[in-house]
């Protein structure tokens, strides 16, 4: 009774095609909120009969499966692409973690060598010393082997003394 009353067209707006019947369901999903509507309309009146309506129903309810279905989709999609961006750094941070690795390795055999090089270095002057004072502490030398064994003394001391210097100038 209300046809063709209403504002602002008063009916169909011109150049509408003409309905005379109209069938409206909801497309609700399961967890009850309406997400849109089936609509069907037809230019002769008293078309839609209860067995339409239930058609049209299982139709949107059908429709709102595949809704869920397509939002569930993305949602996984979202899910396996944020899997693979995690995946992938942490692929990053364990070549990060092995590159670490391997260098400390690397240092710490340079660390090693450098020891042992130094370790060589620090004792040589060393035993010139304790050789040569302890040859020097028997009575009996000549002016000649008293003069040598200071001077190899003396060599070796400066020896020694420049490596603490290059130790302390590195460090």
């Amino acid at each position: 009774p209300r046809y063709g009353k209403n504002e602002p067209h008063h009916g169909m707006p011109p150049g509408h095609l003409p309905v005379r019947s109209y069938l409206a369901v909801p497309v609700k999903l399961p967890e009850g909120e309406v997400s849109g509507g089936l609509f069907l309309a037809h230019p002769e009146p008293g078309v839609f009969t209860e067995r339409a309506e239930r058609l049209a129903q299982s139709i949107a309810a059908q429709a709102a499966v595949a809704m869920v279905n397509a939002r569930l989709f993305q949602a996984s999609h979202a899910q396996e692409v944020k899997l693979k961006e995690i995946a992938a750094e942490r692929e990053k941070l364990l070549d990060s973690e092995r590159a670490a690795r391997t260098q400390a390795e690397r240092l710490s055999h340079l660390k090693d060598e450098f020891l042992a090089t130094l370790s060589h270095e620090l004792r040589t002057p060393l035993n010139a010393i304790q050789g040569w004072a302890t040859l020097l502490r028997h009575k009996g030398n000549s002016e000649k082997e008293l003069d040598r064994g200071l001077e190899v003394i003396e060599r070796n001391v400066r020896a020694q003394a420049q490596i603490v210097n290059d130790l302390l100038d590195m460090s």
